[in-house]
C-alpha cells in the first residue's frame, strides 16, 4: 500500500518502529518520499509526534537536523529515521568546497584552468582533466555526468570548446549543458564549467 492511497491505514499497517528499518527506496516506493510527511505515532512511548517529515528526521548527530512541522515540538519527534541526507565535501576551505557530494550526487565547484596562459582550448582541455580528477575522487566520472554549466569570457569561443567537449563526453551519456557569456573572475580565464554529475 503507497502512503498516498490511504495515509492512516497505511500508518495502521506500518507502524513508525517499521519505517526506521525500511531503506529510502523501500520508503519512497511505499509513497514517503521527498515533501511527503504523514501522521505517525511513536511506537514505544505510544506517544502522537505530529507531521514525520521523512527526508529530514535525522538522528541528533546528522548534519542535516529535523525541521520541525506541525504543533509538536522537536523533543517530541522520532530520531530515527534518516534516509542518508549526510553531505561529504572535498577540499574546503572558509569560502567554499571543489566538490560536495549529498548522497548519490556529487556537485562541484566551477573548475578553471591551472594555466590560464594557454588558449580556449588548451583550457578548456585543462578544465576537464581536473573535472576528471575530482569525479573519480568522488566516485564518479564523466559517463554519469547530469548537468554542465559552461561560463565563457567571449561567446564567440564557444565553437573551439565544443570541439574539445565533444571529444570528452560519452556518446549516449551527453548531459544537460548550458553555455553563458559572463565576466570570469579573472581577465585571464577564457572558460569555467561547473559539473554536477551522479554517483
Amino acid at each position: 500500500m503507497k502512503f498516498s492511497d490511504d495515509p492512516m491505514s497505511f500508518h495502521r499497517f506500518h507502524p513508525l518502529d517499521e519505517l526506521a528499518r525500511m531503506t529510502s527506496d523501500e520508503l519512497r516506493g511505499a509513497g514517503l518520499g521527498h515533501g511527503l510527511s504523514s501522521k505517525a505515532y511513536d511506537t514505544t512511548l505510544g506517544l502522537p509526534i505530529g507531521m514525520l517529515d521523512v527526508v529530514d528526521i535525522t538522528n541528533a548527530r546528522s548534519p542535516c537536523p529535523a525541521v520541525p512541522s506541525g504543533d509538536f515540538a522537536r523533543e517530541n519527534r522520532y530520531p530515527l529515521i534518516d534516509i542518508g541526507c549526510a553531505m561529504e565535501y572535498l577540499e574546503s576551505n572558509a569560502r567554499y568546497s571543489k566538490a560536495v557530494i549529498h548522497g548519490d550526487t556529487v556537485h562541484l565547484a566551477g573548475q578553471v584552468a591551472p594555466d590560464p596562459g594557454e588558449d580556449v582550448i588548451g583550457q578548456t582541455r585543462q578544465v576537464l582533466e581536473q573535472v576528471d580528477m575530482l569525479l573519480g575522487r568522488c566516485g564518479s566520472d564523466k559517463s554519469r555526468v547530469i548537468s554542465a554549466l559552461v561560463l565563457l569570457k567571449d561567446m564567440r569561443d564557444l565553437v573551439a570548446v565544443n570541439t574539445v567537449w565533444d571529444a570528452w563526453v560519452v556518446p549516449g551519456r551527453t548531459p544537460a549543458r548550458t553555455p553563458m557569456e559572463v565576466r570570469l573572475a579573472d581577465p585571464r580565464f577564457l572558460v569555467e564549467i561547473q559539473i554536477v554529475a551522479a554517483r
